[in-house]
């Protein structure tokens, strides 16, 4: 900045200097041109009597070494007297003088006489045409060496002028700018805990109290917003930064909403390399990743919504605390979907399940689809009662849950009939050691009920295959359905599932 306001310097003085050596060159000339005319109207006028009679009297009259008086005949332009012998007798015009339109007023000419250019003043007198002329090197040198004099005295001047300017701007304002910069280029980057004190001249002062008061505003507006949040109690979080700033700015509800600890807040506000760090270790626990909903990874359950944009150079982030919501689609899922009494999904909730299941582009690998329908249940609400019913309907789902938690959809379809459809099982022997370890339970629990009696646990099994029986669903359950009842039938017979 310095070298730029030097530089800036030097060619606004040197073109004033020019300036001002070419007007004092040209006044100078005028100053003598006016000077010589004026001496040379007196002198004509005095030497006029004195070589009236006699012309060559004028070679009498002393005169310096570059000026020379001629008196010319009017009608031959013959100089007739002169102050230099040799040209005595000799033409003027053929000398050098231009001699048309001479009248009784003096006229100035700039003729070469003898190849010298000369300054000529020339008057038509009553006898005579009276010429003085001089030397134009030596009418101008003097001329010249004080315009060289003027230009190194304003040269020394102007080089004093710039060190003291330089020396002036570096120590009151240059220094000033800088200073402002460097702090500007801070707030840049986020901080915005720095504050302007330079007063070295007025406008840096002015400048920077009006720089703190427009900074005061900004960090005024950040809290305003920040309280306005507090105030409404809406679990919403909002922080800024720029990637590659030393701070972040944040609403005060971000730490409640991430539940950070004071010191963990600190240190990421004051390393914002941190925050892509934080925000990713945040998308690793997605719930419903359309909406940006996510699982905080904590002890307490804590779901948040969290939404990003990019405005300029900043990176924006909105938090907002959405567990009570989820919690509340939660509840209503739940109860819409789960059949009360067994805990397992009810027929409704099974087939949207099912829906969505065979609408995957993936193959399911292999599964099995598994009706089952409770044995002896009306007999047992008949002899101990519809709660008793109710236990032996609990134990079945037990059951089914043992074999339903991975890769498995069960459910209470309604009544004695319960689904139970296994899938994503990578060989058909896996599949099938788990559907013998079902059909081997058939009749081998019990459970405790009213007055404590102790009754076996009975219930029939039909089986399909996806997808050697079919991939689609609803063949899957026709099939296992029919097959279930041809188990029923067959333990019927056979007096397998007699109450005891």
């Amino acid at each position: 900045m310095k070298k730029g306001i030097t530089k800036s310097l030097i060619i606004i003085i040197s073109i004033i200097m020019v300036f001002t050596l070419l007007i004092n060159y040209i006044l100078r000339i005028r100053i003598i041109h006016n000077t010589a005319a004026e001496k040379s109207q007196e002198l004509f006028w005095q030497i006029e009597t004195l070589i009236e009679a006699n012309a060559e009297e004028l070679s009498q009259i002393p005169t310096d070494r570059s000026t020379v008086l001629y008196a010319i005949d009017p009608e031959s332009h013959v100089i007739i007297g002169c102050t230099v012998d040799r040209y005595i007798g000799r033409n003027a015009e053929e000398l050098g003088f231009r001699l048309d339109g001479i009248s009784g007023e003096i006229t100035i000419t700039h003729p070469v006489i003898d190849g010298k250019p000369t300054y000529c003043a020339v008057k038509n007198s009553s006898s005579f045409i009276l010429a003085r002329t001089y030397l134009e090197s030596a009418l101008y040198k003097q001329v010249l060496i004080d315009t060289w004099l003027l230009a190194i005295d304003i040269i020394l001047l102007s080089a004093l002028s710039i060190v003291f300017i330089y020396f002036y701007l570096d120590r009151n304002l240059v220094k000033g700018i800088v200073s402002i910069n460097k702090k500007l280029h801070e707030i840049e980057q986020g901080n915005f805990n720095v504050s302007f004190s330079e007063h070295a001249v007025p406008e840096l002062s002015e400048l920077s109290d009006h720089i703190n008061a427009m900074l005061k505003s900004v960090l005024s507006s950040s809290k305003k917003i920040s309280i306005a949040l507090e105030l409404s109690k809406l679990p919403i979080g909002i922080y800024e930064y720029i990637p590659g700033s030393k701070r972040v700015q944040a609403t005060s509800r971000v730490k409640d909403i991430l539940m950070l600890t004071d010191e963990e807040v600190d240190t990421i506000l004051a390393h914002p390399e941190l925050i892509p760090e934080k925000e990713a270790e945040l998308k690793r626990n997605p719930v419903n990743p359309e909406d940006n909903i996510y699982k905080l990874s904590c002890p307490i359950e804590r779901y948040i919504r969290f939404e990003e944009f990019t405005y300029e150079e900043s990176n924006l982030a909105i938090l907002i605390d959405v567990t009570q919501e989820i919690q509340e689609k939660r509840r209503i899922e739940q109860e819409r979907d789960i059949e009360p009494l067994t805990g397992l999904f009810n027929r409704r909730a099974f087939y949207m399940r099912m829906e969505q299941l065979f609408r995957l582009e993936r193959p399911l690998k292999h599964g099995a689809m598994m009706i089952m329908d409770a044995d002896r249940l009306k007999e047992t609400n008949d002899l101990y009662g519809h709660r008793s019913g109710d236990f032996y309907l609990q134990k079945l789902a037990q059951v089914i849950s043992v074999f339903g938690r991975d890769n498995a959809i069960a459910a209470r379809l309604g009544g004695d009939e319960f689904a139970l459809f296994l899938y994503n099982y990578s060989t058909k022997k896996e599949l099938d050691r788990i559907i013998e370890m079902i059909t081997d339970s058939q009749d081998r629990h019990t459970l405790i009920i009213e007055n404590g009696i102790e009754v076996t646990l009975h219930f029939s099994i039909g089986c399909s295959f996806y997808p050697e029986d079919s991939c689609d669903y609803h063949v899957l359950m026709k099939l296992a359905d029919e097959r279930m009842y041809q188990n029923k039938k067959r333990r019927s017979d056979a007096g397998i599932s007699k109450q005891r």
